[in-house]
């Protein structure tokens, strides 16, 4: 692949996927971990939960759904309040689906 033959509207779009991959990174690892591990307690008669956190208080954060396009490195699960670059996005004429990751 070559940038220089690319054109902008390729590079741009070469860029947001990047940016993607770059922010759905660590979850995409942290997914295949957790299916491993689940896996196997399953395998042993057990639930993931069971041993991670017994008394079932411990939650994790979820995976990040929406991206922010000002700054990929911020993201939102699209549960609780809904942060303020997400409203400004919607505000500005952006759909949910054009934030999603």
């Amino acid at each position: 692949m070559n940038l220089e033959d690319m054109t902008i509207d390729q590079l741009e779009t070469f860029r947001k996927e990047i940016d993607h991959a770059l922010v759905t990174y660590e979850a995409r690892r942290m997914a295949e971990v957790r299916a491993k591990l689940e896996a196997q307690a399953r395998a042993m008669g057990f639930r993931l939960e069971e041993i991670v956190s017994p008394s079932g208080k411990k939650r994790s954060k979820g995976i990040p759904k929406y991206v922010n396009p000002d700054n990929p490195t911020v993201t939102w699960t699209g549960k609780g309040r809904r942060p303020e670059w997400f409203k400004k996005a919607i505000a500005e004429g952006k759909s949910e689906d054009d934030l999603m990751i």
